[in-house]
């Protein structure tokens, strides 16, 4: 591999040209993994929406095992793997009320990141995760 970093081109080198398939695949296999890092206090309501700037192809394994069936992530194109949108910062809120409109209210906002202030500001309530502590932030 080359480039910056020696990370190479991605779409070309990297994932050696995986079919959309072949990506689930690698999802499913990351989740096997990962998912008993989800928090235990998480309990999926109807109304949640995971707002992330984590991408789609990957995050959607997670929500479709929670049971949440509204997700705000990232997204690529699983063809050339080049990214079509990213949700990061304010971005979220656009998305965010692109969606649900100008008038839906955030009751609990929960976060890892200073960078999810544009969210923490629309939000009734927000709280900052660190490990298993959860602090609440407004």
């Amino acid at each position: 591999m080359t480039g910056a970093g020696g990370m190479g081109n991605m779409a070309g080198e990297g994932l050696g040209g995986l079919s959309r398939e072949g990506l689930d695949v690698l999802s499913t296999l990351f989740w096997d993994r990962k998912f008993r890092k989800i928090k235990s206090w998480y309990v999926p309501r109807p109304d949640d929406v995971i707002i992330t700037a984590s991408f789609d192809l990957t995050v959607g394994e997670a929500c479709r095992r929670l049971g949440v069936e509204h997700v705000i992530a990232s997204t690529i194109d699983p063809e050339t793997l080049e990214i079509s949108y990213l949700n990061f910062s304010s971005n979220k809120v656009r998305r965010f009320r692109e969606i649900y409109g100008e008038d839906a209210v955030i009751d609990e906002f929960y976060t890892d990141s200073r960078h999810d202030q544009p969210m923490i500001d629309i939000a009734r309530t927000a709280y900052l995760v660190r490990g298993d502590k959860v602090i609440r932030i407004k």
